[in-house]
């Protein structure tokens, strides 16, 4: 449809294919425009405003010849159809008011430069510092901004804010991630002590007074590097101990995983609520259902209306669908129950022994009392030292 017809509207007519020459004549004579003339079996089929399309009706039934409207479209026949619907017409004009306002707000916020940093960190940065979609732009100050962005993040050393019509451009460098120099902290005095028992392998030390050996079996809270350094000429000096002592140690963990358990079973019963996302704020469009599961699983969809141009919209649905369950006795075989007990297993090792090398690990199954029991032992080399800090007393 193209845009006169949009305007002006658009009708398509259908008659009997013996009423074509009859009908070419009057809308030759009355010089009514048409488009599209073609002949579909029996029948003809054109199109014409909505306006001529009147005329050549009330024409036609005047020469005995059949003819009617199977089509219409287009601006005219919109409002026609919704003369009586005030407040569709009300909320045609509130939406034009919006979108003419729009213009004074932010739709889209765009990053640049980020590496390490990743867009929904800098966008929670920006967004506490007073930028976000829906930002009114004649109240955004961007020197202070940017101002306020540097001084509160840890990890942004510059940035520029460059408003752009309804976007926000943000470009953004990053502060060097250099690791730290070890041991630079010395505003108090610290040993280096046992987290766990284990034999020594082997010292990493930066700073301290090593006073275990390697070979040497110790305890949790043995003290492994001292902080205190005995000087035969004056008093005794401090430091803050650090460093690594890597230790052979050996690990127990236990795991259990009943053949009986309760399961999530799926009712089939779901009711949704929808949600209009305008800027940053949400407006509730459903009816409220009045349903309230005791148990349900809750998914939330975000949908967005795409794009003008290369201008994301600032607007959309949200669904939020609540599905209820129930839980319900079940049972598993033995051999799953291992297998998950095994996953269980190599999930605790991995949480409690992130950075450990392993050594050996020794395995027993049993199961009893409806259970599958996993006992494991695991020896490995890890870093066993913790800093603690101690209290200098001046006489």
């Amino acid at each position: 449809m193209t845009l006169y017809q949009m305007i002006f509207g658009k009708c398509v007519l259908e008659a009997d294919g013996c009423c074509a020459e009859d009908i070419l004549n009057i809308c030759m004579k009355y010089r009514i425009a048409y488009r599209n003339f073609e002949l579909d079996g029996e029948k003809i089929r054109f199109v014409c405003t909505m306006r001529a399309a009147e005329d050549l009706c009330i024409l036609c039934k005047e020469y005995g010849i059949g003819i009617k409207c199977i089509s219409k479209k287009g601006l005219p026949h919109f409002l026609l159809k919704y003369r009586y619907r005030y407040g569709l017409a009300v909320g045609l004009v509130i939406a034009v008011a919006i979108i003419i306002s729009s213009r004074l707000f932010i739709w889209d916020i765009r990053i640049k430069g980020n590496g390490n940093i990743t867009e929904s960190e800098i966008l929670s940065e920006i967004s506490k510092a007073g930028l976000t979609v829906g930002t009114y732009i004649p109240d955004l100050d961007v020197d202070v901004l940017q101002n306020r962005i540097l001084i509160d993040s840890d990890d942004i050393s510059w940035i520029s804010v460059n408003i752009k019509g309804n976007v926000a451009e943000v470009e953004i460098r990053e502060k060097e991630s250099a690791e730290p120099a070890p041991n630079t902290d010395t505003s108090k005095p610290a040993n280096l002590v046992a987290k766990c028992g284990g034999e020594i392998v082997m010292f990493e030390i930066y700073r301290g007074n090593v006073i275990t050996r390697v070979g040497e079996q110790v305890k949790a809270g043995d003290i492994l590097v001292s902080g205190l350094y005995d000087s035969n000429v004056s008093a005794f000096r401090y430091t803050r101990a650090s460093g690594k002592v890597l230790a052979k140690t050996m690990h127990n963990f236990h795991v259990e995983i009943p053949l009986d358990y309760e399961k999530k079973v799926y009712t089939g019963r779901e009711f949704s609520q929808k949600y209009l996302i305008f800027f940053s704020k949400k407006i509730k469009v459903s009816k409220n259902s009045g349903k309230s599961y005791v148990s349900c699983d809750t998914i939330t969809n975000i949908e967005y209306y795409g794009q003008v141009g290369d201008v994301s919209l600032p607007c959309g649905i949200e669904k939020v669908t609540y599905m209820e369950y129930e839980m319900q006795p079940a049972q598993r075989s033995s051999d799953i129950a291992l297998e998950l007990a095994y996953m269980k297993l190599e999930q605790e090792i991995n949480s409690q022994l992130p950075n450990a090398q392993l050594l050996r690990k020794m395995t027993s199954v049993d199961i009893e009392d409806g259970k599958v029991i996993l006992d494991c032992s695991v020896m490995c080399i890890e870093d066993i030292a913790r800093q603690l800090e101690f209290e200098i007393e001046f006489d």
